[in-house]
């Protein structure tokens, strides 16, 4: 009958007889064979450090993981710093275990039920909220990086028949607010807008929200500045179409958007 032995074991590297991992076991002989993939025995010591009662051997796995630094930290093996209680809320997780976690999770679909433990877990809760240097930097990466198609049709699909509350309407609203709109981007969307017919539905959405809103003196003075620009602009294009006709397709007023 095998021996099975209490206690603690350590793992070597038998070129450099550097200890590499520290385990515990109620029955250490039976758990070599489970090594012998991660550490074979052509390459590898197994040895018995210490032997103890089950009720010891949490304090003896800590213990010998800090003093032969066999934590993945300290250029070891071991994933965690031992004991019966792991992760620890201090301890980090090691990048292979969680490129193992990550492995294992892609491909596997979440139910409705998981879904909604999820949003419901995260609703409201700070420590789910990004903080704003998390932010900043969320957006440093994306910088520059060019969306797919499928990742555009895909985020496209997922805005479609969306509705924002009221509150969420305003959120957007004050964020905006103050925030210069870039050349750039004023040329971007005037290119967009070039030939584009507006719905009649889209026309009468417009004309509801433009009824009773109050501009400010200084959003007045560029409204009547444009206007005025457009007018001197359509009497030249007139005067100029009337001494050459040949030239009234190619004078054609310049649109001059109403500031926001």
């Amino acid at each position: 009958m095998q021996k099975e032995t209490c206690g603690i074991y350590v793992i070597t590297e038998r070129a450099t007889q550097r200890a590499i991992y520290v385990g515990q076991s109620i029955g250490i002989e039976g758990r070599w064979p489970a090594y012998k993939n991660r550490f074979p025995k052509e390459r590898f010591d197994y040895r018995i450090i210490q032997e103890c009662l089950p009720s010891e051997l949490n304090f003896w796995e800590k213990y010998y993981i800090s003093a032969l630094k066999t934590h993945w930290t300290e250029a070891g093996e071991n994933q965690n710093w031992g004991g019966q209680y792991w992760p620890r809320p201090e301890e980090p997780i090691s990048p292979s275990t969680r490129a193992k976690i990550s492995a294992s999770m892609k491909g596997v679909p979440k139910s409705e039920e998981t879904r909604t433990k999820i949003s419901a877990a995260k609703k409201g809760v700070p420590g789910k909220l990004h903080s704003e240097e998390a932010k900043a930097k969320i957006s440093e990466s994306q910088k520059g990086v060019p969306k797919s198609e499928e990742a555009k049709a895909k985020s496209s699909a997922t805005q479609k028949g969306r509705v924002h509350s009221e509150e969420h309407r305003a959120k957007i609203s004050a964020a905006k607010k103050g925030v210069p709109i870039s050349e750039e981007t004023r040329a971007k969307r005037s290119a967009a807008m070039k030939g584009k017919t507006l719905s009649e539905e889209t026309r009468a959405k417009q004309s509801a929200a433009l009824k009773g809103r109050t501009y400010s003196e200084e959003t007045r003075a560029k409204m009547s500045a444009a206007a005025k620009a457009r007018a001197a602009l359509k009497q030249t294009s007139k005067a100029a179409a009337e001494a050459d006709p040949a030239l009234e397709a190619l004078l054609i007023p310049e649109i001059i958007s109403i500031p926001e």
